[in-house]
């Protein structure tokens, strides 16, 4: 079949250029594609129920409710890039720090199509479409149609222990709901397969910069592992490492430049990322350690949890296919080692270790799908495993190795792929041999029974998973629904209401790690079900990278002191689970169904402090804990705050605190929690300091009757101005990151280079630089050119042939390798 016109098109898109002229006939092409458009059928007839606007039961709350702050940004004209969020964590940067580019493309659509619950639809949409993106990138490999089509089927059913890799269940609703990992896992096989072949050809830099480019702007852990990834590929091929080697440069500088805008903020405030302490010491840190990790890969958990290992097998498969091929002289050597174990008077040979022609066109590439499995388990086994060594990565004390259960993922699906191409040849070379006159599509029938056979464990426990899924989707929309009266959610958002009629502060129903899981509407608990309404809400623990997020955990709901210390205005419960202590003076406001929300009485979002001579000198990562003696300390209740010191140093003088009590008065407090504005006008009794009650940034800017001051850290991690006696206007406005545009013009410039735009004027500025050359250079150049290879000159003749008499040079075959 010799496609022409639009239907070239499309099949180059899906196939790509190589294999799309490859001439092959139709039924030989739709065949392999239906292992990909089957699966994404049947995964968009059992996902459908994620497009419900229904309460999340896991970190999709978050994820819904920074795409409504972007969404509400673009509407008031700004763009989302940065800004303060004060919904949870006491307020942090987010999308200063975190991969919140998904949030503002999800919130443009939004603003612009009117379509609400983005984030349901993203992930009904990306994960139907996720085969479909693993074929048309896995055919660009170069090892067929089947080996594309096992990739794309088995990708929609791998299942692992961890919970957290590519596989369905990280995403969906009853699932981890990690919605960043999700796009960026669109991208990733992209970014692998066109920045290996841009390194093999020594061209389509701008393809490939592009799509690992996505995945650094979408997931920061994928990112983090392709730019570990990128350089253990020279190995595929140690000979060409030379020539190579300023591919991997172009490939690493042009993703650079070209993510800069992304990674340049958290990198310029990298001593501000809040790092948790919870995450020390476990599997979240640590991983799982080399003998757990490979025991998972030899039972089949990595891919085939609970389930018989039918995408191991085909990795192992191509694994073999991998030795084989890619390293054909391992089986020899290992045979021979083998005969001499079992007569040792046999002769030694030597085997040699390769050579520069390869025995196989696909032996580098199955290489190089070793090398992203062995790279993403060694990522995989974590700190336990490589010790004190594991600091030598940079970024290392900050990464949750126990996510690189994704590389590990993406290498295994890339040697089944690798298997499945290779069985599909040894199929069809067996019917050659045995059966010469099979017809052709018996060889298609063959991989349609194995491959099925194979994706139906997969295909049968996902649509068990998807269907209970759908129930209990089902269920919660039931108690969500706010239009019928007799609901929890009904009940719940009209307690909500009246708080906000209220006034601003922050919402409590329980932590994490108390009673909040049993505080909840159907299997939603409070703490995440509230940001629904945007409110600020304490609880939701150790979700954002607020440099206060391991304080969070600490708050005790029985200490008066620490309700004011947060701000922490309404308490809001079933009655049947917990309730205000009588020391915290609650004031009873309303009730509605079984639950109840009561006030109780703070200073608001700011108060008058004293600033003690200690210092707290620490790190982001220890904050949490430096911190304890004076949450469980007396400086709560007396308000006498220590200072933070990070590592800047502290400028701030203390206050006198037995001078005489201080007393101060606040009135017209005013905050515009989704700009990062707070307001207020106080009246001092002496000299002291003003808290806001949000998460110390270097970003904030503070203001006194109008004149900026310099802001200081205060335990545990707040920001705090000097007012003197009197009264006086008090602001603090964060000022979001200033260098986007320069930085996005510097990837826009970057992305040209990569496209040769700027090729001819390259050109023309080596032509005119030839012209300005100095005579003596000239003649130089003329001399060394005129040189024999012994070093004697040759004389030129006077009148010399001009070009055009002179023969033409014989053509050159250049070959994949260019210098």
């Amino acid at each position: 079949m010799n496609p022409t016109g639009w239907r070239r098109r499309i099949w180059n898109a899906i196939e790509g250029p190589e294999l799309a002229s490859d001439g092959a006939p139709l039924g030989e092409r739709l065949l392999p594609l239906l292992f990909a458009v089957v699966p994404s059928s049947v995964l968009l007839a059992l996902l459908r129920p994620e497009i419900a606007d229904t309460a999340p039961v896991n970190d999709m709350a978050a994820h819904k409710l920074w795409v409504r702050w972007a969404a509400e940004r673009i509407r008031d004209g700004h763009v989302p890039l940065d800004g303060w969020i004060t919904n949870l964590s006491f307020g942090v940067p987010h999308f200063h720090y975190y991969q919140s580019r998904p949030h503002v493309i999800a919130a443009l659509i939004e603003v612009v199509t009117g379509v609400q619950n983005m984030v349901g639809w993203s992930v009904y949409l990306l994960l139907a479409a996720f085969p479909l993106s693993i074929y048309a990138a896995f055919c660009r490999l170069g090892w067929g149609r089947w080996a594309a089509a096992t990739g794309a089927l088995f990708a929609s059913f791998m299942n692992s222990a961890d919970g957290h890799g590519l596989e369905i269940q990280s995403y969906v609703w009853r699932g981890r709901g990690v919605w960043t990992q999700l796009w960026a896992s669109m991208a990733l096989p992209w970014a692998i397969v066109l920045g290996w072949r841009s390194l093999v050809d020594g061209r389509r830099y701008l393809v490939a910069v592009f799509a690992i480019s996505l995945t650094v702007w979408f997931h920061l852990i994928q990112a983090y592992f392709l730019f570990i990834l990128m350089p253990f590929w020279l190995l595929a091929n140690p000979s060409k490492i030379r020539v190579r080697l300023p591919r991997l440069i172009k490939l690493v500088i042009g993703v650079g430049l070209t993510s800069l805008w992304t990674l340049g903020p958290t990198l310029l405030d990298q001593s501000y990322v809040g790092q948790t302490e919870f995450n020390v010491g476990t599997f979240y840190k640590d991983s799982y350690g080399l003998q757990k990790v490979l025991g998972w890969l030899v039972s089949g958990e990595i891919v085939d949890a609970g389930r018989f290992p039918w995408i191991t097998l085909f990795a192992f498969l191509g694994f073999g296919v991998a030795l084989k091929y890619g390293w054909p002289w391992l089986p020899r050597w290992f045979a021979r080692a083998v005969a001499r174990a079992r007569n040792p008077r046999l002769p030694r040979v030597a085997v040699a270790g390769g050579s520069p022609v390869e025995s196989d066109p696909h032996a580098e590439t199955y290489r190089m799908a070793v090398i992203v499995t062995a790279v993403g388990l060694c990522l995989w086994f974590g700190p336990e495993f490589w010790g004190p060594s594991a600091g030598w990565l940079p970024g290392g004390d900050a990464m949750i190795f126990h996510r690189f259960v994704l590389a590990a993922q993406m290498g295994l699906l890339l040697l089944a792929a690798a298997g499945g191409g290779r069985l599909a040849e040894f199929l069809k070379a067996s019917a050659a041999r045995g059966w010469p006159t099979a017809p052709k599509a018996t060889i298609s029938v063959a991989m349609v029974v194995v491959l099925g056979l194979a994706a139906f464990p997969g295909l049968r426990d996902t649509r068990t998973y998807l269907n209970q899924n759908r129930i209990w989707i089902e269920e919660q929309s039931a108690a969500d629904n706010v239009r019928s009266s007799s609901t929890d959610g009904a009940a719940v958002a009209a307690l909500l209401e009246a708080a906000h009629a209220r006034g601003p502060g922050r919402v409590y129903a329980g932590l994490m790690n108390t009673w909040g899981p049993q505080n909840r509407v159907a299997q939603a608990p409070l703490y995440s079900w509230v940001l629904r309404a945007n409110a600020d809400v304490i609880g939701f623990n150790i979700r954002t990278q607020s440099l206060t997020t391991d304080s969070e955990p600490r708050f005790d709901d029985t200490d008066p002191a620490h309700f004011n210390l947060f701000n922490v205005r309404y308490w809001l419960s079933d009655a049947s689970v917990g309730s205000p202590s009588e020391a915290l003076h609650a004031k009873w406001l309303a009730s509605s169904g079984r639950f109840t929300l009561w006030e109780v009485p703070t200073t608001g979002w700011m108060d008058a402090i004293d600033l003690s001579g200690k210092v707290i000198t620490t790190t982001a990562l220890d904050l949490g804990q430096a911190s304890i003696g004076f949450l469980k300390g007396a400086g709560p209740a007396s308000k006498l705050y220590p200072q933070v010191d990070l590592g800047a140093g502290v400028k701030a003088r203390p206050t006198s605190v037995e001078v005489e009590p201080l007393t101060a008065t606040f009135s017209k407090q005013a905050a515009e929690g989704t700009a990062g504005k707070f307001r207020a006008n106080v009246e001092m009794s002496r000299d002291a300091y003003v808290v806001l009650k949000e998460s110390y940034h270097p970003w904030w800017r503070a203001e006194v009757d109008g004149r900026a001051v310099d802001t200081v850290m205060v335990a545990p991690g707040f920001i705090a101005v000097p007012v003197s006696k009197g009264v006086h206007s008090v602001s603090f406005e964060y000022q979001p990151f200033a260098w986007y545009l320069p930085l996005m013009v510097l990837a826009a410039f970057a992305f040209m280079w990569l496209a040769g735009v700027f090729e001819p004027l390259e050109r023309r500025l080596r032509s005119r630089l030839v012209r300005v050359r100095p005579a003596w250079m000239a003649g130089r150049s003329e001399r060394a050119g005129n040189a024999s290879a012994d070093g004697a000159e040759i004389p030129v003749a006077a009148s010399s042939p001009s070009p055009a008499t002179l023969d033409p040079p014989a053509e050159v075959s250049i070959g994949e390798e260019r210098s």
